[in-house]
């Protein structure tokens, strides 16, 4: 399979130091409109004061998911306007943790997105809902020229 040419913006976003994405280590994987797999490794400096996993970076993990397939239709800016995430089993230093993201509902410029985080055993970490929302106006990222 071909690599996914990405957007330069994007492209900054997952690099290294370029965007929180890339400071995380996010790898994007499949992603068409309304799905994306996403991937990381939990890395010692990603942990809590239990050495655990900070939820936050789960959050972030499966948020980005959402990014991803609600903006893979491109024509519109789809930012999340509200989420809730359940967190089920800890993660830990060394796991792979892959963030599937879904459209379940969609209605007007409206949609709700189910993301469910697993490890490398297929456990569930946690589950998470997104709504997004379609601002008006072609897709533009930071960086980008008024053309």
């Amino acid at each position: 399979m071909a690599k996914r040419e990405w957007p330069p913006a994007v492209e900054r976003f997952l690099a290294p130091g370029g965007g929180a994405a890339g400071l995380m280590g996010i790898v994007p994987g499949e992603t068409r409109p309304g799905f994306a797999r996403l991937s990381l490794v939990v890395r010692t400096d990603m942990t809590n004061p239990f050495g655990i996993c900070h939820g936050g970076i789960i959050f972030a993990l499966a948020d980005t998911a959402i990014g991803f397939a609600s903006n893979a239709r491109g024509g519109v800016q789809a930012l999340t306007q509200h989420c809730f995430i359940n967190y089920l089993v800890p993660a830990q230093v060394g796991d792979t943790l892959v963030a599937e993201a879904r459209e379940t509902a969609r209605a007007g410029k409206n949609a709700v997105f189910d993301a469910a985080v697993t490890n490398q055993h297929g456990e569930t970490i946690a589950t998470f809902r997104g709504t997004t929302f379609d601002r008006a106006g072609p897709q533009r990222f930071q960086g980008d020229k008024d053309g």
